[in-house]
């Protein structure tokens, strides 16, 4: 797989349509307007990197985002200044200084930035988390990641921030990670393994285990079809191969993954799939859905929209976008 060095950007806003245009992403519109009437400050530096967005945002007359759209992903904010709101429908969550708050997009209307306010965060879709859970547990996920609070613990916090400001810094014009893309990557995981093992979530137990928690008939499975996954295997494959009756290694999928070993395998497909389409290469949709068994690209991309949330064309062009 090629890497790709990160698009960033540096800017400092006088005018709130200007600074709506430039930083509505490919994960959502927004339109920003100042908390004061007479006058506009708003300064971002950020990258889009291979799998998160981080910015750094300071405002010397407040602003206020209101989201166009809503993105099946999450933001996490540390102030560093001043004070955040990010607000939905009458409910208002706070971001404290020194305490990051994870929220999902879904759950925010508006984020309202204080005067004098400056504050770090981080943009990525659900997808992108969960497939950073799959190859940390070295099984896809199929039960929802669900966190069980919004914050992290105070020592993570200062660990997540200082990444944060390592990578915008560092892949600035001149920066040390300017021409590092892997080294870019390793620090892009080191966020997503802050927000994985930092929050306590349903995968936590796992996570600190290394693996899914499952029989050895069942890890064997997983095994053998992510080995096997070019070649045109089946369930009744995968159960000769393990030694038990289709109906044997159905139950086991059921009872610890709470999916079938059809739709595992073709998640395991689907997730090779992205990776390509991911990978920054000119490939043609039609071509990744055949590679990986899909014979039939309209109904690789209903599948593919339906597990992502998007369409292939559409994680083709946002990896490839190039707003900054």
């Amino acid at each position: 797989m090629r890497s790709q060095l990160p698009s960033t950007i540096s800017i400092e806003f006088d005018d709130p349509d200007k600074a709506s245009k430039v930083l509505s992403s490919p994960y959502a519109g927004v339109t920003i307007d100042s908390a004061q009437a007479a006058s506009f400050h708003l300064e971002v530096s950020a990258l889009m990197g291979r799998s998160l967005q981080v910015y750094k945002t300071k405002s010397n007359t407040g602003v206020q985002f209101t989201c166009n759209e809503r993105f099946d992903g999450y933001t996490l904010n540390r102030v560093q200044r001043g004070s955040l709101h990010s607000v939905s429908g009458k409910k208002k969550f706070v971001v404290a200084q020194n305490a990051p708050l994870l929220i999902h997009a879904r759950e925010v209307d508006q984020n309202k930035v204080a005067p004098g306010a400056a504050f770090i965060g981080v943009a990525l879709h659900t997808a992108t988390l969960n497939q950073a859970l799959t190859e940390r547990l070295s099984g896809v996920a199929f039960t929802p990641l669900q966190f069980k609070n919004k914050y992290f613990p105070e020592p993570v916090a200062k660990g997540y921030e200082s990444l944060c400001d390592l990578l915008i810094s560092g892949t600035m014009r001149g920066g040390f990670l300017e021409a590092n893309p892997m080294a870019v990557a390793d620090i892009e995981s080191a966020i997503l393994n802050c927000i994985l093992f930092g929050i306590e979530n349903n995968y936590t137990a796992q996570l600190n285990s290394g693996h899914i928690s499952a029989p050895n008939l069942v890890r064997d499975a997983i095994d053998y079809m992510h080995a096997q996954c070019m070649t045109p295997i089946g369930p009744s494959d995968v159960a000769l191969a393990m030694g038990v009756s289709v109906r044997s290694l159905q139950l086991s999928f059921q009872k610890w993954l709470e999916t079938t070993p059809s739709n595992y395998l073709r998640r395991v497909r689907l997730n090779k799939a992205r990776d390509e389409i991911m990978s920054g290469e000119l490939v043609r949709i039609g071509d990744v859905a055949r590679k990986w068994g899909f014979l039939s690209p309209g109904e690789f991309s209903r599948i593919y929209l339906e597990t992502f949330g998007e369409l292939p064309k559409d994680t083709k062009k946002w990896k490839r976008f190039d707003y900054f």
